[in-house]
């Protein structure tokens, strides 16, 4: 990992953070989700959103999204907009099929953390 790896993903993080916490709408934002989407991964009703954003299923699911993307960004040379794109919309066939937003959905951060570290020791494909 270089410095600029390292640089990158700590601005991420804390390009996320509010008050604290992890910001629902600021999370919202970055992963180009609506807050509606972002209930239903967290597995929260859509007024835990604006009422409770400390929730622990929501803190929970944004702090397992944010450190895929932070691991994407220290282990790789895609940039902020790559890493989330491929986190949304990419495939995991080695996994079963479905994206790494998915499984971090489905609590499965730690096959996804294993895979991104896979990809960057440039073991799968």
């Amino acid at each position: 990992m270089t410095f600029a790896q390292k640089k990158a993903s700590i601005s991420f993080l804390q390009g996320l953070r509010e008050n604290g916490i992890i910001s629902p709408r600021l999370f919202a934002e970055q992963f180009r989700v609506d807050l509606e989407t972002l209930a239903d991964l967290a597995h929260v009703p859509p007024e835990a959103i604006s009422h409770v954003p400390e929730s622990e299923l929501l803190q929970d699911y944004m702090r397992n999204a944010a450190s895929v993307i932070s691991t994407l960004l220290e282990s790789s040379d895609l940039d902020i907009e790559r890493a989330i794109t491929w986190f949304r919309h990419a495939p995991l066939i080695e996994l079963g099929g479905a994206t790494a937003e998915h499984y971090v959905s489905q609590g499965k951060t730690a096959s996804v953390h294993g895979y991104v570290l896979t990809l960057a020791a440039g073991a799968t494909g």
